[in-house]
């Protein structure tokens, strides 16, 4: 066989390995995952640097998601053939500012982390998908808690995140994390009561207003 047919049937093995990894990892339940309620915890945490393999999105998520994750995913298993030690870690949505009334004026990034070694695209994948990168995601001190269930439930977690700030003398910052520990896969929705989301918020004190 030449090799433009071998490449080809090593990516098709690829992409259903990749399926059904991640078909397993979405319904795998996690026991440190728990129902959020009015005494949950809200952690204030410094995170470190994290090299990022990532693909712009503006506007609205739910027109755009499909596409970029396929993208970024695409990416990232082309990615595995030059590294095939690192593993696939919770993808993540960082976004400059969110508008709830507004979801047309999004705009962000959607990522997954690698290991620091990994700095600089293999030229094949960024001439096949070209609005990929890798990217160094800084963080200051975060605020953050876990979610379950349907993405709507987004907003509640900010105000809970917001009034926590307040009390802390605290106000939120406009970088916003999400981390998906738990969704939908690239086959189906699932059961949308156990998505399961990180929501980071960057703060900053009071007194800086």
């Amino acid at each position: 066989m030449t090799k433009p047919v071998i490449y080809s049937i090593a990516v098709f093995f690829a992409m259903i390995l990749f399926i059904l990894f991640f078909l397993i990892f979405a319904y795998t339940p996690r026991k440190n995952i728990r129902e959020l309620s009015a005494t949950d915890p809200v952690f204030m945490r410094v995170h470190k640097s994290q090299n990022m393999l990532c693909v712009p999105i503006s506007g609205d998520p739910r027109e755009s998601a499909q596409r970029c994750f396929g993208e970024l995913f695409k990416a990232f298993y082309m990615l595995k053939k030059t590294y095939p030690s690192i593993a696939i870690k919770s993808p993540r949505a960082r976004w400059n500012r969110i508008d709830p009334l507004d979801r047309t004026t999004w705009n962000g990034s959607y990522g997954i982390p690698l290991p620091s070694a990994i700095s600089i695209l293999p030229e094949e994948v960024s001439r096949r998908v070209p609005t990929v990168s890798i990217a160094v995601w800084t963080y200051d001190t975060l605020m953050e808690l876990t979610t379950i269930g349907p993405y709507s439930g987004y907003f509640r977690a900010l105000n809970r995140l917001e009034d926590f700030a307040a009390q802390s003398q605290f106000m939120l910052g406009e970088l916003y994390e999400e981390e998906y520990l738990l969704g939908p896969t690239i086959l189906t929705k699932g059961d949308q009561k156990k998505y399961a989301t990180k929501i980071m918020v960057s703060l900053r004190h009071a007194s800086s207003f």
